[in-house]
């Protein structure tokens, strides 16, 4: 499955940066989705809402019957969205819900 970079940026860090297959991210209006490939867009996060994130699995996962890789969900202080060869997410404050790499990490240690 073709996939493309997300970064989540905050004043402080890069609070994400991983290949993926899709997002959908909470906006005023409601829920809206993107994959790979998209027109260029620019927009607006929902203050307090989530951003969704399917990552792009292993070479080879998809032949298996994996649906691809890690399903990540993130809590958003508003900000927006820049879709463009790249997805890029530009936020005052950025929060893991459920997935978050770290414990993914340390429970692989």
């Amino acid at each position: 499955m073709e996939t493309t970079p997300l970064k989540i940026i905050t004043p402080e860090k890069v609070f994400y940066a991983h290949a993926v297959q899709m997002i959908v991210i909470d906006g005023p209006t409601g829920k809206e989705g993107f994959l790979p490939g998209h027109a260029h867009v620019l927009k607006l996060l929902a203050k307090g809402g989530k951003v969704r994130i399917q990552e792009a699995g292993k070479e080879g996962t998809e032949a298996s019957g994996q649906a691809g890789g890690a399903e990540r969900i993130c809590q958003v202080d508003g900000g927006h969205l820049a879709v463009s060869e790249t997805f890029q997410i530009y936020t005052p404050d950025a929060r893991w819900i459920s997935g978050d790499p770290r414990e993914a990490a340390e429970a692989g240690k």
